[in-house]
């Protein structure tokens, strides 16, 4: 009996990570564009959920800090504790240090790779990317 419970329960969704956002610019931006919490939160989040983000008891996700956006009519990056760029920069850094991670593994001279050469074949696929 216990086993067709769990099968009959929904597999719960993973949360998607938070966004950190600036102090006060979600109610800010809200107020401005004449938006209560819920008219805020329609057909994405609930208006308590648009609550705790505005007195940062949560951080919304990326899609969810998306629709805030649209509805109240400013860039993403407005929200946004750090500067868009950084966070571009450190997610290529991330995947760079994951190439070179991958190249030392596969490598036999392991660490007698020069760090340019660690560099320059993380870089390759980094560019390859961006050039998509």
């Amino acid at each position: 009996m216990p086993s067709q419970l769990a099968e009959a329960r929904p597999a719960r969704r993973r949360r998607l990570p938070g966004v950190n956002l600036k102090q006060g610019v979600v109610k800010q931006a809200r107020l401005e564009a004449g938006l209560s919490l819920a008219q805020l939160g329609k057909g994405h989040v609930t208006a308590p959920a648009i609550y705790l983000i505005e007195t940062g008891r949560t951080r919304p996700s990326l899609p969810t800090l998306e629709h805030i956006a649209r509805r109240t009519g400013k860039p993403v990056e407005y929200f946004l504790a750090v500067a868009f760029w950084y966070l571009v920069l450190t997610t290529v850094w991330t995947f760079i240090q994951a190439a070179i991670e991958r190249k030392l593994a596969a490598s036999e001279r392991g660490e007698e790779l020069s760090f340019f050469e660690r560099v320059q074949a993380a870089w390759n696929p980094v560019t390859a990317w961006a050039r998509r």
